[in-house]
Formats: C-alpha cells, structure tokens, sequence
C-alpha cells in the first residue's frame, strides 16, 4: 500500500452503510462466542451500532467525524472531540486489510501533534482486550490515575 494515497473526508450520511460495515469488522471476535444465527447476529450488531452511534453524538456533538480513505475508498475512521481542555479521539478505525500497516500510527500521530502544539493532552478510552492498546502505549500514552480496576475500559493520556 502507498500512505501517500491515505486521506480523511469528513464523513456523511452516505456513509452509514460503510460505518455499519466497518463497525461490524471490530466486534468478529466477540461475537464469534455467541451461538446465535448469522440473522441474529446481524440484528444484534445493528442495536449495538445505533446505540454507539446516539451516544458518540450526545456526548461529543461537536466531534468531527471523518472516513479514512485509501485511493478515495473508504476504509476506516476518525472520530475527535477538541474540547477546551483536552483532545479526545472517541473512535478509530480501519478495515481489517488496512491494519497494522502505519496507518492508524500516523493519523493518532498527527493528533498528538496538535495537542502539543496546543498545549493539551490526547485522551482515549480503549477496551483493555484490545490489541489497540500496544499502539498508544508505544505512542506514549499511559494509563491515566482514574481507571477503575474492573472497568473493561482504560482511559489513556498522551499528556503535553
């Protein structure tokens, strides 16, 4: 793959479909437990996507969401909230055949870069399951004092 070839475009309603897949590729392994029909499966999956969905656009309303794209396909996303205190990536991203390939290190990497320029910290929260966390922490993110320890989350700092 070129990285040069990589961009981000704000994201649409056209995207919704696009959004639902690639929602979708990040829960395989969790749902690959559930002995339910594929149906079901899907069902399942589409309650957990709108209710993501409605939460992400309650709690950062002002977040700019945008669709990474390879060539102008779309095959990942960003979502990020620049609040007056801190930057907050709430969402990332990408297509399964898109991973582990430099990507989502530079599109966080460009992140910290305006939080230090800005004088603010990046702040996450990442499932503790998730392969995700190998990556922020080898950005520099630690473990921020508040986790609670049988939270599935983490909240992650990238601090200034």
């Amino acid at each position: 793959m070129t990285p040069g070839h990589v961009s981000t475009r704000a994201a649409t309603d056209e995207d919704r479909a696009f959004l639902f897949r690639l929602f979708a590729t990040t829960r395989e392994r969790e749902l690959a437990f559930l002995p339910l029909p594929p149906a079901a499966k899907e069902v399942f999956l589409r309650q957990q996507f709108d209710a993501q969905t409605r939460d992400y656009a309650s709690r950062y309303a002002s977040a700019e969401h945008a669709i990474v794209t390879h060539h102008d396909a779309p095959i990942g996303r960003v979502l990020i909230h620049r609040g007056h205190d801190e930057l907050r990536l709430v969402d990332i991203a990408l297509l399964p055949e898109y991973r582990r390939q430099g990507i989502g290190t530079r599109l966080v990497g460009v992140l910290i870069a305006e939080g230090r320029e800005k004088k603010l910290p990046v702040r996450l929260s990442v499932l503790t399951t998730s392969e995700a966390m190998r990556l922020y922490e080898r950005l520099g993110f630690l473990s921020a004092a508040e986790n609670d320890a049988e939270s599935v989350y983490r909240t992650m700092e990238c601090p200034v």
